[in-house]
């Protein structure tokens, strides 16, 4: 199975907004009504300014995303721009799940960010997670992972 992966447009915000549920969904047993409309408000607002978001594409289906909150901090030595992105998660269908694609999907965005003014990405994940994240290179930095970038 060949993949594809890109950023994504003002076209996906539905699909986006069905995955981003179904995401939740998954670990949310009472999720309210609301967030479905919440989320489609929130990236039609927002989508290439405050939120960047990636998809990943079977056969020119979306089957999965990923969600970077860009985040504008003082700007400091190790991070001269003061920008940096905050991944909200990766979700994958479950019927396309354990074929590398969720590697492929996150190590597609990093690439992807690393000439732009980020300073770092950085992710908060339990235990479970963290093996995968360090895998595509980000490291511990007090609670959560941080993947820099050499400026």
């Amino acid at each position: 199975m060949k993949y594809k992966v890109r950023e994504a447009k003002n076209s996906d915000i539905a699909k986006l907004t069905e995955l981003r549920v179904k995401q939740l969904e998954e670990r949310v047993t009472d999720l309210k009504p609301e967030v479905a409309l919440n989320t489609m408000r929130h990236l039609t607002d927002e989508l290439g300014n405050r939120v960047r978001a990636w998809v990943a594409e079977l056969d020119g289906e979306v089957i999965g995303c990923a969600f970077v909150d860009v985040n504008h901090g003082m700007p400091r030595p190790s991070n001269p721009s003061g920008v940096y992105g905050e991944l909200l998660g990766a979700y994958i269908l479950p019927e396309h799940r354990n074929h590398t694609l969720g590697t492929v999907l996150i190590t597609d965005l990093v690439v992807d960010l690393r000439g732009s003014e980020f300073g770092y990405i950085k992710v908060d994940v339990d235990e479970q997670q963290e093996n995968f994240f360090r895998r595509i290179g980000f490291s511990r930095h007090g609670r959560e992972l941080r993947l820099r970038y050499n400026r």
